[in-house]
């Protein structure tokens, strides 16, 4: 019976890969392959739960300005807020400007 090929096997023979090589390189771009698979689920894992705690952020804020919180701690809070929730609420700013 002769098992055709990986497309990994077959590219690296394209590329005139020594053959006793071959199945070095292919573990390697395996892993390589791999990694890049757990890494793209990593950061949209990571992008889904900065969205979490950002929302949860602004909620507070909106909160705090809802019950008149003196200026000096809405500041004070405005700069404790995460980078994307200042991009956040800017992108909002600029378009009800524009509204």
């Amino acid at each position: 019976m002769n098992a055709s090929p990986s497309p990994l096997q077959s590219a690296l023979t394209r590329c005139k890969v020594d053959p006793r090589k071959q199945g070095l390189y292919e573990v390697q771009l395996e892993r390589a392959a791999d990694q890049y698979r757990h890494d793209v689920k990593l950061e949209a894992y990571r992008a889904e739960l900065g969205g979490r705690v950002s929302y949860k952020e602004l909620n507070r804020f909106k909160d705090a300005l809802r019950r008149g919180t003196s200026a000096e701690k809405l500041v004070k809070r405005w700069q404790e807020l995460d980078p994307a929730s200042h991009e956040f609420v800017t992108m909002h700013l600029e378009y009800a400007a524009k509204a």
